[in-house]
């Protein structure tokens, strides 16, 4: 049996089929962003111990001020080109290139006056020069080649993930080394700036783009189309993902907000794995457009196998939250294991809410997930503040997860309209998830409950049983397979 699913595994990764290349795509970036991810890891691991949690406050609002300034332009130019039949038309990378430059800049002038009244409502009035040279990071980028996104339209992810990845990967350890030298927030922002620098600078070296001033007027209507249905939603996510951080940091601490940011960041950890691999979803759900039947078996799997793999782990993280806290970044930061596991079942909802969110744009109808990202924006802006204010970070957890709950209600009864699925289908996903979380759960309270180990005993006894949970997943999935070999 192994020897079968080996060779056939072999089969598909050198196939040229569909298939094979979203395989193929789908393993670059796993093991891409694995890597990339690793090395955030032991950043984090590392600066955590060398730097205050305020200059990790301060950093999550310097990201905080640069993605917002960014989605207030956002009108879906990436997504155009992956999307659009013709987005690898020249003429229609040209236009691009002109709209995302001359939108960096304005954003650039905005963020850069806006800083000193940011300072002030923060009460971090020596961090103006900081975060002004931060934001840079807008204009790099801002003039990024467009060629570079031709990579993930026609799935040749290996190039895409030694461009970009590549990149992200050197600003790691720039922030790294850094530190040793700087020990302040400095190090932080020197790996940010690079980051976007490298992919800047890499863009044009391997994918050059010369702007011309000629527009198709042709091109330049579809794009003005596509971004209609777009425009709105990068501002209520980044509002969404961004404002606990402005209210954490005025209503509490900046102090408060890096135990917040750094264990919201471990938390996050699977997502920001997933979000480097999902643009391979993109693309291969566009091909699917035209097949419903088929873009509903995909979606049901897809979410059958996040399940499966993502609810041990997620409940590892939460019964083992204070000894992982404590493990990977000091004892200090245990003090946020309650909000550091209400993360963890939001990161999980986002998984399968991303999922959703790809069928969505991929069938041209993006203005549908609006309504349920306004829905989770709003109820969120509602809550978040007198929830910060009287219960702290608890209070702001549990608001993100509260508005992340009604946002997949909605998704998933649009789900029914765009590809007949319909709730207890969809619910029947996750029985294998269900199941073999026990695995985890069951041990992790009796040993939580009846012993008393040191941190690293507590988490290696978490993983071990995580790890078992997945053995029991791998053998669930490659069951059904058998079982079912007409679906393959």
């Amino acid at each position: 049996m192994v020897l079968a699913i080996s060779n056939r595994l072999r089969t598909l990764f050198r196939s040229d089929s569909l298939r094979g290349r979203i395989l193929q795509g789908g393993g670059v970036l796993t093991l891409g962003s694995f890597t990339e991810n690793l090395l955030r890891f032991i950043r984090n691991m590392i600066l955590a111990r060398l730097l205050a949690p305020d200059a990790f406050g301060l950093m999550a609002t310097i990201m905080a001020t640069a993605a917002t300034a960014e989605a207030f332009a956002e009108v879906g130019l990436t997504q155009s080109i992956i999307q659009n039949k013709r987005g690898a038309d020249k003429e229609f990378l040209n236009i691009i290139w002109w709209l995302a430059s001359l939108r960096a800049i304005a954003l650039y002038m905005v963020a850069y006056f806006a800083t000193p009244f940011i300072s002030n409502f923060l009460n971090i009035h020596e961090s103006t020069t900081i975060m002004r040279t931060a934001f840079t990071v807008i204009l790099f980028r801002g003039f990024t080649s467009p060629n570079i996104y031709l990579l993930q339209k026609e799935l040749r992810f290996t190039k895409w993930v030694l461009l970009t990845q590549g990149a992200s990967c050197l600003g790691v350890l720039v922030a790294i080394v850094s530190a040793f030298y700087l020990r302040n927030v400095w190090a932080l922002v020197l790996g940010y700036i690079s980051e976007a620098f490298l992919t800047f600078a890499f863009s044009y070296i391997f994918y050059p783009l010369i702007p011309r001033f000629k527009f198709n007027s042709s091109h330049a209507t579809e794009i003005i189309g596509f971004s209609k249905k777009v425009f709105g939603l990068p501002i209520l996510m980044v509002i969404y993902y961004q404002a606990d951080n402005f209210v954490i940091g005025k209503v509490l601490s900046i102090g408060t907000l890096g135990l917040y940011f750094l264990a919201r960041n471990l938390a996050e950890l699977p997502n920001t794995i997933f979000s480097k691999i999902s643009p391979v979803l993109l693309p291969a759900f566009s091909l699917m457009q035209d097949d419903k039947v088929k873009l509903k078996k995909t979606l049901l799997k897809l979410t059958e196998i996040v399940a499966t793999f993502g609810l041990p782990f997620f409940i590892f993280f939460i019964v083992f939250s204070r000894p992982i806290l404590s493990l990977i970044y000091s004892p200090t930061y245990s003090t946020v294991s309650i909000p550091f596991s209400i993360f963890s079942i939001f990161v999980f909802l986002y998984l399968l809410s991303a999922l959703i969110m790809n069928v969505v744009f991929a069938t041209g109808d993006p203005d549908k997930h609006r309504t349920a990202s306004m829905v989770r924006t709003i109820s969120f802006l509602i809550v978040l503040y007198p929830a910060t204010k009287y219960f702290g970070l608890i209070g702001a957890a549990s608001t993100t997860l509260l508005s992340m709950s009604l946002c997949m209600a909605i998704q998933i009864h649009y789900l029914k309209k765009l590809i007949n699925i319909n709730i207890p289908e969809y619910l029947a996903s996750f029985t294998q998830g269900i199941k073999y979380s026990f695995i985890v759960l069951i041990p992790g309270i009796l040993f939580n409950t009846f012993m008393s180990l040191r941190e690293l005993s507590f988490v290696g006894i978490g993983v071990f049983f995580c790890v078992i949970a997945w053995c029991f997943g791998i053998a669930g999935i490659v069951r059904q397979k058998n079982e079912s070999p007409q679906l393959s």
